[in-house]
């Protein structure tokens, strides 16, 4: 299933810084990613995670290509296409033998469907607050540094001290009494009446 997606970035921003930026972070996510950079404006980005195994023929395994490409200053687009065949099969195999398959397929899916949107997040989120990163402009254009302003009262009156008070002091509580019962009654020792 493939999806478009265009993303505003900040001007000045080259391909290479995006990409890098996305990548580093997909990566702390827990993804396997790999890169290339196909020209000035167009990269590609392979993002995978549990691909080998027995996750990847229970249809737990997600996969996502992504075409990045730099359209005009400040404006990126983002084609991604995902791999359904093994969740498609993990389901189908699981509806006829048993269960187990079917419903981590079901987890396989709801993993893919938030790939294209993590990748997309991760472009916008480089592409849009990373001055200074490789590939980025050291500031951004016609950024003026200012002093640093001093923090006011913001609209709060000053406060009088407080007077001290005595201390107060915690007794602890007494030890409870045991309830009193009256004594039993004295035995019989009248044998005759049973």
């Amino acid at each position: 299933m493939a999806g478009f997606t265009q993303i505003a970035i900040a001007p000045g921003t080259t391909i290479d810084g995006v990409l890098s930026i996305a990548s580093q972070s997909l990566c702390n996510q827990g993804y396997e990613v790999r890169s290339q950079i196909l020209g000035p404006s167009t990269a590609e980005l392979f993002v995978t995670k549990d691909r080998d195994g027995i996750k990847n023929i229970v249809g737990m395994g997600v996969e996502c290509h992504s075409t990045i490409t730099l359209v005009a200053p400040g404006q990126l687009t983002v084609t991604t296409d995902s791999t359904w065949t093994n969740k498609i099969v993990a389901m189908a195999v699981g509806f006829f033998l048993c269960w187990i398959p079917f419903i981590t397929g079901i987890i396989g899916c709801i993993g893919q469907s938030d790939l294209p949107k993590k990748i997309a997040t991760a472009i916008s989120l480089a592409g849009a607050n990373s001055f200074g990163a490789p590939g980025f402009p050291s500031q951004a254009p016609g950024y003026v540094p200012q002093a640093p302003v001093a923090p006011q009262n913001q609209g709060f009156a000053p406060q009088a001290p407080v007077a001290p008070q005595a201390p107060v002091v915690l007794q602890a509580p007494a030890a409870p009494q045991a309830p009193t019962m009256p004594p039993p009654p004295p035995p019989t020792t009248d044998y005759n009446n049973f």
